[in-house]
């Protein structure tokens, strides 16, 4: 079994938790794969060091030490892929980890194929403008907004071409179910199961008595359109780390990709009950 170990050094025990897994899982007979940059604070032997690109091509497993970002965003690298995804939570929430730091038997679990694989869908979202289509891939959400600015924006938003509504808002995040419990909960939206597939619309701040989150099929198209008379300068975030400015004639596209996010998950680990830990503040 190859693992590839993809530390976030910004969190505060990543240090830690890394050379206990990695030593960890090297004992359990493992073979650990990290990038050459790493070597120096890492000098673990047995490690074999290379670049990320030839580290996720040769991997079998992604471990993720860190928060929901850097667990997020190595699962979106491995989906490309096929690979699996594992979390170790070094962060505060955690909430798409599996291994918190004083679960580290679970490694054993790993090293002997004892855990379930969890698909997460995945939303595919295209800009469609002068220059042609760009494509892009969110496991959290898309967001629709004037970006830093507190300006409302104006867009229609469309099914199957057919108009939805019309939405003067902050903002408009479109979410899976993996990212129900980020922005969109923030934003008045449901926790929807991960396990489901579906697409949610949920309006930032809307101007409006009446305008609530809206959940559509994963065989639904949606588009947004800005109104011409809106006059406010409109972006697209995708999981908080890419950014594109739109322009006003371009329209975004957004639909259930083809490809999926591969998780590990052990079966002491329900979503329900991390929901109640995490998000509630509840514990029995």
């Amino acid at each position: 079994m190859r693992i590839f170990i993809i530390p976030n050094l910004e969190k505060a025990h990543t240090t830690e938790l890394t050379n206990r897994a990695a030593h960890q899982l090297l004992r359990l007979g493992a073979q650990i794969l990290m990038e050459e940059k790493f070597r120096p604070l890492f000098p673990i032997a047995g490690v074999r060091y290379g670049d990320f690109d030839g580290s996720l091509r040769a991997c079998d497993i992604i471990l993720a030490i860190g928060g929901d970002g850097t667990i997020l965003h190595s699962a979106k690298h491995g989906m490309l892929l096929d690979k699996l995804t594992l979390g170790i939570n070094a962060g505060r929430l955690g909430f798409l980890a599996q291994i918190e730091a004083d679960e580290f038997e679970k490694l054993k679990l790993l090293v002997d194929g004892n855990y379930q694989i969890e698909q997460r869908m995945v939303l595919e979202v295209s800009v469609q403008s002068k220059e042609g289509r760009r494509t892009f891939y969110a496991l959290n959400d898309a967001i629709v907004s004037n970006g830093t600015q507190a300006k409302m924006i104006d867009v229609d938003v469309k099914c199957q071409d057919k108009l939805v509504s019309g939405y003067r808002a902050d903002g408009l995040i479109l979410a899976t179910p993996t990212g129900s419990t980020a922005y969109s909960l923030s934003a008045g939206g449901p926790v929807v199961d991960p396990k489901l597939s579906c697409i949610l619309l949920t309006p930032i701040c809307p101007h409006s008595l009446f305008s609530r989150s809206i959940t559509f099929a994963d065989d639904k198209v949606l588009s947004i359109h800005q109104n011409p008379y809106g006059g406010t300068k409109v972006r697209l975030s995708i999981d908080g780390d890419t950014e594109v400015s739109l322009e006003p004639d371009d329209v975004v596209t957004v639909k259930k990709a083809a490809r999926a996010a591969k998780f590990i998950s052990f079966s002491d680990k329900n979503f329900y009950e991390i929901l109640s830990q995490k998000i509630m503040g509840r514990t029995r």
